[in-house]
């Protein structure tokens, strides 16, 4: 999950040290024109400086654009930390509205994750997946850590969890009623049927041994393509569907415009 505080703290930084950079590299432009020979003595300092930059622009300059072009991206990657608290306040209002009647069970019980979608690096080109899911945000304060990134193929059938079938379906993806695996005593054949119905491996279940006995999962777009997907896993048997169908009408319309700018 993100880290707002760091986040934030690298986003002011890379915004002011790109900014320094930019007014630098406009200042060494500039100097490349400038005849230090008719300068006064007392600016020694000042002409050895200029005189350096003069000498070695091709690989100061150069330098400097690339370094501001990078705390850019930075920038870009660590997002609008507005954008984010605000995209988290959806989350656990979300919660509360689909959970009202659970109101006694601790938080954790039941959680809203936002995954977004990230290509695989184009020097992985041969892999079977295209693309991973990984969360990014989730209701609530507890479980902030997850290891679940699920893979996914916008060329083939084949993807990983309820997050993939949902990223490659663009359908509301439900699965309820499942078995309790995560009390050491789940046969063979429950761990298989939680695997199956959750398209995900056996080892998967055995080695993460999920609480969650229903998941309901669905595709978010920004910008006319999908930015990932939002999932909601509950140690309730079944999730109330009545409840869900606030997504559609107002949820997930929030969550696009806001994601549109994260």
């Amino acid at each position: 999950m993100r880290n707002q505080k760091t986040m934030a703290i690298v986003r002011l930084w890379s915004t002011r040290i790109g900014r320094s950079l930019a007014v630098a590299a406009i200042m060494m432009a500039a100097s490349l024109k400038t005849d230090t020979t008719k300068w006064p003595d007392a600016l020694g300092p000042a002409v050895a400086t200029v005189n350096f930059l003069q000498n070695y622009a091709f690989l100061v300059l150069p330098s400097v654009i690339i370094l501001s072009g990078i705390c850019r991206e930075i920038e870009r990657w660590a997002g609008d930390t507005t954008i984010w608290s605000a995209l988290k306040a959806i989350l656990d209002d979300y919660q509360d509205e689909v959970f009202k009647k659970e109101a006694g069970d601790p938080p954790d019980y039941h959680r809203v994750t936002l995954f977004q979608y990230r290509p695989r690096p184009p020097i992985c080109f041969w892999f079977r997946w295209s693309g991973t899911l990984v969360p990014v945000e989730r209701s609530g304060h507890m479980t902030r850590k997850s290891k679940s990134r699920f893979r996914v193929s916008t060329d083939a059938d084949w993807v990983e969890g309820v997050a993939g079938l949902a990223f490659r379906t663009k359908q509301i993806i439900v699965v309820d009623k499942l078995p309790a695996v995560n009390n050491g005593m789940a046969t063979d054949e429950q761990i298989e049927e939680y695997a199956l119905r959750t398209s995900v491996s056996t080892e998967w279940v055995r080695e993460r041994q999920p609480a969650a006995r229903s998941y309901w999962a669905v595709a978010v777009e920004a910008n006319g393509e999908i930015w990932g997907v939002v999932v909601i896993d509950s140690r309730a048997e079944e999730i109330n569907e009545k409840k869900t169908k606030l997504f559609d009408t107002y949820y997930g319309r929030m969550l696009s415009k806001l994601l549109k700018g994260a």
